[in-house]
């Protein structure tokens, strides 16, 4: 019986080791009960592709289900951000990385890829900034 109890707890304690493990890393910083801030400094950008990883669990970091709709804000700060701190990159594109189980079912986002390239100047002479380049005629 005592074998039992000592194996139950040995695995029990090997479980919660694991648990407690490193945290992962995470574009998106919780500074109080209801609020976030934005950090890039996880971002990881190789070529035309940035990784901006969340990874939000189902519950964390306020109670809701890891679900894009319940992190709209969230989702679009960190994009607002990221083109704020890269205004020589125009962006193609996104999507988001989360695992679905199931219809209806949601455990965690895990983060957001973001497509993009150099943004070009504008060829024409109305001094309009960096726009995508227009052939000329």
């Amino acid at each position: 019986m005592t074998r039992i109890l000592f194996s139950v707890l040995g695995v029990y304690i090997l479980l919660l080791s694991v648990s407690c493990g490193p945290t992962p890393p995470t574009v998106l910083i919780t500074t109080s009960q209801t609020e976030t801030k934005v950090n890039l400094d996880a971002a990881i950008t190789i070529g035309n592709h940035t990784w901006l990883p969340l990874n939000l669990e189902q519950g964390k970091p306020f109670g809701e289900p890891a679900r894009p709709i319940n992190h709209v804000l969230d989702i679009l700060n960190i994009l607002k951000a990221f083109e704020d701190a890269h205004p020589e990159l125009e962006t193609t594109g996104w999507f988001i990385e989360k695992e679905q189980r199931a219809s209806g079912t949601m455990r965690n986002i895990f983060g957001i890829w973001v497509d993009h390239r150099p943004k070009q100047a504008c060829i024409c002479d109305c001094n309009c900034g960096p726009t995508p380049k227009l052939e000329k005629e």
